[in-house]
């Protein structure tokens, strides 16, 4: 827990910024301001460790940690949601979802700004920092937390129950279909090979039916719940008229790197990848099941011919002993 985040109960606290940082970034970017002499007789002894004079009476280090307390809780509501999925009952699951339905109500009230004061209730001196968009923005921000906190709202402990089953299965999938795609790799002879192919293309099909449940589950995407982004743009100062759209992958790495796709996490990277070795493998068991089906029809022919060869042989000796 950060040095300046109060953790309320059933709750986090991501450290997403720190009082520190927050007047570095203050500093640099309201020099002018600290320099003008006619809002001098207002900010007083603010920008030296005393007290303004705009009828608060705030303290740059008070305001700091006040704005840190904002951000890190609103950073966490990611955090919290997941809490809530590793709820150890349905009990704990309702407190931690009304605890954290508090949590957002909390943060949407402190998105509110005046000529008297700004963002978390900090010193009016703040809406020059944050720029004249600040309003419009934190509007459209609020909104979003509405959302999220009537999404909670309607989390039931059912949802956590689902997921955790289909996480299971999941896990259970992405094994079989490791299993048999090494089996497959190491595997020379073709007809087995083209076995354990099928084997893993039809775990892979298992994973993405799993995928299609999660991702139909209330609780299961937390990146709606992210406000990085918001949080990133906010906390910069000078917020722009129009705020770039949030990444459609926050938690992706970015590498670049090009890899085998898990069929759990992405089945339409992977069956493009694979579809070559998906269809041989299909073709070979096909092949297999009608040469076996052949097989075991010529069986049934030799049987009847030699039904006949012993019926004939029989009519022949019944013809000779007359």
């Amino acid at each position: 827990m950060g040095k300046y985040s109060k953790k309320r109960e059933g709750t986090s606290n991501r450290q997403f910024t720190s009082a520190e940082k927050i007047k570095d970034n203050f500093f640099a970017n309201s020099e002018r301001r600290r320099k003008s002499g006619d809002k001098a007789q207002g900010d007083a002894g603010y920008w030296t460790g005393g007290r303004c004079n705009w009828g608060g009476s705030h303290n740059l280090q008070e305001d700091c940690e006040e704005l840190a307390k904002f951000f890190n809780a609103t950073a966490s509501i990611s955090d919290d949601v997941e809490q809530i999925k590793l709820a150890a009952n349905e009990q704990v699951c309702n407190q931690r979802k009304q605890a954290l339905i508090s949590k957002i109500q909390n943060c949407i009230n402190k998105c509110q700004v005046s000529e008297s004061y700004s963002v978390a209730s900090v010193c009016c001196i703040w809406n020059d920092y944050f720029g004249s968009f600040l309003k419009p923005f934190l509007d459209t921000f609020s909104k979003k937390l509405q959302r999220q906190a009537k999404e909670v709202q309607n989390l039931e402990p059912k949802h956590q129950k689902e997921l955790l089953k289909l996480e299971t299965e999941a896990k259970q999938a992405e094994n079989e279909y490791k299993e048999n795609k090494a089996k497959a790799d190491q595997e020379t002879d073709p007809d087995k090979k083209a076995q354990f192919m099928y084997l893993a293309n039809k775990a892979a099909r298992k994973a993405e039916d799993i995928k299609r449940r999660v991702k139909a589950n209330p609780l299961a995407d937390l990146s709606r719940f992210s406000n990085l982004d918001d949080l990133e743009i906010l906390l910069g100062g000078n917020v722009p008229k129009n705020p770039p759209k949030p990444k459609t992958n926050p938690t992706g790495s970015g590498s670049g790197s090009t890899s085998i796709p898990n069929p759990l996490e992405d089945p339409k990277s992977f069956f493009e990848q694979y579809r070559t070795e998906i269809f041989v493998a299909i073709a070979l068991v096909g092949i297999l099941l009608f040469v076996y089906t052949q097989k075991d029809t010529e069986n049934e022919e030799d049987k009847k011919f030699m039904q006949q060869m012993i019926l004939m042989k029989k009519m022949n000796g019944g013809n000779n002993e007359e």
